[in-house]
């Protein structure tokens, strides 16, 4: 039997623009960002399949497996999602570099 080390289960974390993406597997991402106002983090889940849709769809409003994503302009896209364990709303901003670089890592 392999001993499997905890350093082997943790997350692939991979470094945005801003904050950082942590692949949980099965093309699944937790996205972390620091809000500087509030100074407080926020955390959106996405999948490949919300990856996909806005990387195909910029200049609109997509709704997302869980929560809605807006186009702010100039490649930047706002993530808003409820959080499922407090209910508070989340949000998060994705550049289409990192919808490339998460896209890649799925």
């Amino acid at each position: 039997m392999k001993h499997v080390s905890a350093k082997e289960f943790a997350p692939f974390t991979h470094k945005l623009s801003e904050g950082k993406a942590e692949f949980m597997g099965d093309g699944i991402f937790v996205v972390l960002q620091l809000d500087p106002i509030a100074r407080k983090r926020q955390n959106v889940v996405l999948s490949k399949d919300d990856l996909a849709a806005l990387r195909a769809l910029p200049g609109l409003t997509v709704s997302l497996e869980e929560g809605v994503a807006e186009y702010a302009g100039s490649g930047v896209w706002g993530v808003f999602q409820d959080d499922n364990t407090t209910g508070k709303p989340q949000n998060v901003f994705l550049t289409e570099q990192d919808l490339e670089a998460l896209l890649a890592a799925a």
